[in-house]
């Protein structure tokens, strides 16, 4: 852990970022949390996906009006590939849960978004792709009230697990729409992919290792 002018004056067992502990900084006493002190708590991983990369067909269409993929119902062939590599502050061990950032001009149907997922320390072997993950869901019950704009949405995948992962571990996902799903109207524009984790520390002494 990252060493500060922060001493902790009576330990505390308790596992919650947010209980009170009192601590001695800049010649006073206080009461602070382990979360100010250490920076414990869920943080994020933000893959923009501007960054991802296309399939052999270079699909899905970038919509430079929306600034995101536009992933047409009828085709799962069109797909993003996505990397992003745990942080030091990443509390090993421990479940990442996905979540994509999208737009439709419509309130319902929902698309019905899929991913497949690897996720490998480094030294050790490539695992095999997951099964596909899908997700037909949002966050927030959006309203459209313009039928002609655009509604932000939100859609949370399964947590991944994470025993044995360490920082510094690797996850790829592979991103498409499920063409199936008829009901489904127009294009859905992707337009940022996240990662939330949970952190125990602000970083790590160590290079390579969590220490």
């Amino acid at each position: 852990m990252l060493k500060s002018n922060v001493i902790e004056l009576e330990p505390t067992t308790s596992t919650d970022a947010s209980t009170p502990i009192v601590v001695y900084k800049d010649g006073f006493l206080k009461s602070a949390t382990k979360q100010e002190i250490t920076g414990e708590g869920y943080s994020i991983i933000e893959i923009p996906l501007t960054q991802g990369k296309q399939t052999a067909l270079d699909k899905p269409d970038y919509d430079y009006t929306n600034m995101g993929y536009a992933f047409d119902k009828n085709s799962a062939a069109e797909i993003l590939v996505l990397t992003a590599q745990l942080p030091h502050s990443y509390k090993e061990g421990t479940d990442v849960t996905p979540y994509l950032h999208w737009k439709q001009d419509l309130a319902t149907p929902l698309p019905v978004w899929t991913i497949k997922w690897r996720w490998y320390n480094n030294g050790a072997q490539t695992p095999a792709w997951s099964a596909a993950v899908e997700v037909d869901t949002a966050i927030h019950d959006f309203v459209v009230t313009d039928p002609a704009g655009i509604t932000a949405q939100v859609s949370a995948f399964p947590a991944l697990t994470g025993t044995g992962k360490t920082v510094s571990s690797i996850i790829e996902i592979q991103l498409y729409r499920k063409a199936t799903n008829i009901a489904e109207e127009g294009d859905a524009i992707a337009t940022s992919f996240s990662l939330h984790y949970y952190a125990d520390s602000l970083g790590s002494s160590a290079q390579f290792t969590k220490s």
